[in-house]
């Protein structure tokens, strides 16, 4: 704020000037010896670009005043409105100071005469508009941050919710997986199909060991006494016969695993399907989001009820096959004693498969 100083008395020419409008106030104090001046000119001015910040400051000055016309140089170097050297006019009580513009134009500013309280309430106004237009633009800006902050949290949210229902739908495709590749290994058809192959070898070995045991038995019927050791070589022919038959019987159970092997990868496959469909139906209703074409509870039974009816019925056909290639082994055997003894050849009894057993 200027320094106080008393306005000039009743009827004397005027030492103070005051020039003021929205943006700036001015005051000029000087002393005037004959046609010499010398004083401050104190500045308060807002720059529009920055209408937050008031500056300001006190400049020395020197003029001279000749018919009217004055002449001012601000000795600071310091300039007024763009200009430190500054022309215009004095009439004894009003200033009028000729400003130049950016365009080449003049601007004439009048100072009329006033006091340096005028001039402190001037720049006291200047510096409430200042501090209300900071406070403006601070709560401009504190808007601004809070919309940009509820803007990215809306697209954080909506991210999120994106990334969940990606989640549910890679859940979705992930069942739909595993419902195709239950479909593809609950075939067994091949594997049951090379345990009928293999108990049809068997049945075929024992027929031809109950033929050559027939065969055994009306020769030693023709020779009791044995056609020189020829009846127990045959009796042992149909021994030999019937250890193919037991070999056949181990082909069976060989083909037999293949379908266990197949039914424990369909089994795997159910349990993948069931865990990854609890998943799914989780986050459904933890994400409130249902995938279009999404497999439904009926479609995930229908898949593991057609499976568990195939796995079954393998079952059932390969421990049938296994049952009846024990038991064709069996009636080879019986087909190699009766020819033993028969030709009363004392043969050992062939040798059964191994460890054959049903599969579950």
């Amino acid at each position: 704020m200027a320094a106080g100083c008393s306005s000039s008395p009743a009827g004397s020419e005027p030492t103070e000037f005051l020039f003021h409008d929205s943006n700036q106030a001015a005051y000029v104090q000087w002393t005037k010896t004959g046609s010499h001046v010398a004083g401050t000119l104190q500045d308060a001015y807002v720059d529009p670009s920055d209408p937050t910040k008031v500056t300001s400051g006190t400049q020395s000055l020197t003029g001279e005043v000749s018919d009217g016309n004055i002449t001012l140089t601000l000795t600071l170097d310091q300039s007024f409105l763009g200009a430190t050297n500054l022309s215009g006019t004095f009439n004894g009580t009003v200033l009028v100071l000729g400003i130049p513009n950016n365009n080449g134009t003049i601007n004439e500013v009048t100072f009329a005469p006033a006091t340096v309280s005028t001039y402190n309430r001037d720049a006291d106004n200047l510096n409430g508009d200042a501090n209300r237009n900071e406070s403006a633009a601070q709560q401009a800006q504190q808007q601004a941050q809070a919309a940009q902050q509820q803007q990215e949290a809306q697209q954080q949210a909506q991210a999120q919710v994106s990334a969940n229902q990606g989640k549910v739908s890679d859940d979705a495709q992930a069942v739909t997986g595993d419902i195709s590749s239950l479909a593809s290994d609950d075939d067994f058809s091949s594997d049951v199909g090379s345990v009928a192959s293999s108990l049809a070898q068997e049945q075929q070995d024992l027929t031809q060991a109950q033929a050559d045991a027939k065969a055994e038995e009306a020769e030693a019927q023709q020779y009791p006494g044995g056609n020189y050791g020829e009846v127990c070589t045959d009796a042992s022919g149909v021994s030999t016969d019937a250890s193919g038959v037991a070999t056949d019987a181990s082909g069976v159970e060989t083909s037999a695993s293949g379908v266990e092997e197949d039914l424990g990868s369909a089994r795997q496959d159910i349990k993948e399907l069931q865990a990854d469909f609890a998943t799914l139906k989780s986050d459904e209703s933890s994400y409130a989001y249902t995938p279009s074409g999404a497999p439904t509870t009926a479609t995930v039974n229908a898949a593991i009820g057609s499976a568990t009816a195939a796995i079954n019925s393998a079952i059932a056909i390969t421990n049938g096959d296994i049952s009846q290639a024990v038991s064709l082994f069996n009636q080879a055997a019986a087909a190699a004693a009766q020819a033993s003894q028969a030709g009363n050849c004392n043969l050992g009894a062939p040798a059964g498969p191994a460890g054959i057993t049903p599969i579950s």
